[in-house]
Parts: C-alpha cells; sequence; structure tokens
C-alpha cells in the first residue's frame, strides 16, 4: 500500500503590515492519526517612510514609493545638477529587540564637485600628482569642491 503523506497546517494571526512578535504553530498529522507540532517567533518590524523634506532631492530613493522595508536600503537621488552625499542609506534599528525602523543615516544632496584641474609642476598628493591644496580624493581622482577657488600646490625646489 502506498504511504499517505502527512497533512501539514499553519496556524497563526501573523499580520505583516502590524510591527510585533508573532508565535506561528505548524502541526503535522499523519495517516494514523499522530500529531506532531513546532513553534517558532516571527518578528515584524516597521518600514521606514520615504525621506521627506530634503532639498533638492528628485524622487528620495530610486526604489521609489511609499515606504522601504526593514533591512533593505535607498539609493538616494537629487536633481538639478545636484548629488547626494551617501551611495545608500539603509531602513534599519536600534536593536533586535526593537520592532521600529528607522534610517541608519540621512543623506544630504549637495553640488557636484569638478575634477581637479591637471598642470605640470605640482606636488605629489597620496595618490599622485595633486595641483590643488583644496582637493580630495573620491572615486579615483581628485576633486574640487564646488564653487570652491583652487590654491596651487606646487613642487618645492631643493
Amino acid at each position: 500500500e502506498d504511504p499517505v503523506p502527512p497533512t501539514p497546517t499553519r496556524e497563526t494571526n501573523l499580520n505583516s503590515a502590524v510591527p510585533g512578535v508573532y508565535v506561528v504553530e505548524y502541526k503535522c498529522t499523519d495517516k494514523a492519526g499522530q500529531t506532531s507540532q513546532a513553534q517558532r517567533n516571527v518578528t515584524v518590524k516597521s518600514r521606514c517612510p520615504i525621506p521627506s523634506g530634503i532639498a533638492n532631492a528628485a524622487e528620495p530613493c530610486k526604489e521609489g514609493t511609499d515606504d522601504i522595508p526593514h533591512g533593505s536600503t535607498c539609493t538616494p537621488q537629487c536633481s538639478g545638477g545636484t548629488v547626494p552625499d551617501e551611495n545608500t542609506i539603509t531602513c534599519t534599528s536600534d536593536s533586535d529587540l526593537s520592532y521600529t525602523s528607522k534610517w541608519d543615516k540621512l543623506f544630504s544632496c549637495g553640488d557636484s564637485p569638478c575634477d581637479a584641474p591637471n598642470v605640470a609642476h605640482v606636488a605629489d598628493g597620496d595618490h599622485g600628482p595633486l595641483s590643488c591644496a583644496q582637493a580630495s580624493w573620491q572615486g579615483g581622482k581628485y576633486v574640487l569642491p564646488s564653487n570652491r577657488n583652487c590654491t596651487p600646490n606646487c613642487k618645492k625646489d631643493g
């Protein structure tokens, strides 16, 4: 005679829209009426609202819509020629015991930096020739903050 597989069931009051801890109970009964059960706690954390009130933010998160699930990231987007100061922000919480989610950091939209000029007879920086004293290394090149002047960083004789 072919064995009859047990019939599994799941009982829960889990509501993924309401943060909290829920108990999910699994039961399995075989054809002889023997039952086995197990319980598991499931924690539902709140979602993070899309960041708002950020000057020059386009649709603030590339991922879009109304809110972002706990543990997910937001890729900031800016408008008007500005760029975000963070590549991503993450929806997280203060601890594993907290149901309330929040952004791990916020972002702002600022002017896009300019490439530092490439000129001869400049002193070396940590990453090669550094033409302007105000330049910093970003994205594999030296850049100047926008709306800043360049103070030449000339080689010293001697």
